[in-house]
């Protein structure tokens, strides 16, 4: 549960921003008083004191608009723009980590009163974008999730943040690892599913297939929010920790074995490798079905699962397969890996941007 003070000053600040946007476009210091510090001090921080948050503390790099000290030592620099600014351009992201870095501080926070940002200071062969932790826009996210991880930069966790961070990252790449195979989450719910049916519809009979199916299907579906699958729209899904998939915007360019092939959607990036291995003459027609899960299949020489099921979103291949694409982003990559180990490339020949 999220504080009750800290929803109150939540939809303080959702408020703010809804009736003053133009003031916080064109005013920075009424996004620092009004809109940051309000929330600083929701998680614990005290802009009065000058033994927790310094304004504008000199450093070699310049003035950074807060420094919060433990033991009179900075611990976490938050810069503050606009509501206007882009706080994930180039710009502001490598300004942040210039006064971070520069006072040995291993992460930052840049803010425009609406998004905020977590970034680490440094990380060897990387751009700034790719150094970011999470977002947070306080105009959409659930309370829940904006208190989770603002509560981070609380005084008692901030100098804790590595341990934080880390287990944050492993959690990432737990929960990637159940939206990349609901086989996981069908044995979880599944049984919970038909003892549910037993006893609300004791008269009904649903054989284990059956509902281990349904349960699949909804699993896909939840695992992709914000997808459009009838016009094939990239599932962003939720941000993971991993360079090759730590921005949430869909992908521009894959490269496939030195080829540079353009895309638009995350699901592109299965649908091309597949069209790739079609070219090769690798992926023919005497190779379908391929299975994908229990119960369906990802190529197939009609967009039908095994049970008789339409595929969610069927791509016909040149050689009239078809290729269901009904994927969340990860699983995306996942299956267009493992069909390019199928037939003996290296997987990790397929990038993307």
């Amino acid at each position: 549960m999220t504080n009750p003070s800290f929803d109150l000053v939540l939809s303080i600040i959702r408020e703010r921003i809804r009736q003053h946007r133009r003031l916080y476009e064109q005013n920075e210091m009424a996004v620092r008083r009004q809109l940051v510090e309000p929330l600083l001090q929701a998680i614990g921080w005290d802009p009065e004191n000058p033994d927790q948050v310094v304004p504008n503390l000199s450093t070699n790099e310049g003035f950074p608009d807060y420094a919060l000290v433990n033991h009179r030592n900075p611990v976490l620099f938050v810069e503050v723009k606009n509501l206007r600014e882009d706080v994930e351009h180039h710009q502001w992201l490598s300004q942040l980590m210039r006064y971070a870095f520069g006072e040995g501080t291993p992460y930052g926070v840049l803010t425009n009163g609406a998004l905020w940002i977590l970034a680490a200071s440094f990380k060897a062969r990387t751009r700034p974008v790719e150094r970011i932790i999470w977002k947070v826009d306080i105009e959409t996210e659930v309370p829940k999730s904006i208190a989770r991880k603002l509560e981070m930069l609380n005084p008692e966790r901030v100098t804790m943040l590595d341990s934080v961070v880390e287990k944050t990252r492993i959690m990432d790449e737990a929960w990637q690892t159940l939206l990349a195979d609901s086989t996981y989450v069908v044995r979880g719910l599944s049984p919970i599913l038909r003892n549910l049916l037993a006893q609300a519809y004791p008269t009904a009979s649903f054989d284990s297939d059956e509902v281990d199916d349904y349960v699949a299907e909804q699993v896909d579906t939840i695992a992709m929010p914000g997808n459009r699958i009838a016009d094939g729209t990239e599932d962003n899904g939720p941000l993971v920790s991993d360079n090759e998939s730590k921005t949430l915007a869909p992908p521009k360019m894959m490269t496939l074995r030195g080829q540079e092939i353009a895309v638009r959607y995350w699901s592109d990036i299965l649908l091309k490798t597949a069209t790739w291995l079609v070219e090769q003459k690798k992926l023919t027609k005497k190779d379908s079905p391929i299975i994908s899960g229990r119960q369906r299949f990802l190529v197939n020489d009609e967009p039908v699962h095994r049970r008789g099921q339409e595929f969610k979103n069927p791509k016909q291949l040149p050689n009239g397969l078809w290729l269901e694409v009904h994927y969340s982003r990860t699983a995306c990559i996942k299956h267009a890996r493992e069909l390019l180990s199928r037939y003996h490339f290296d997987p990790e020949d397929l990038t993307w941007r």
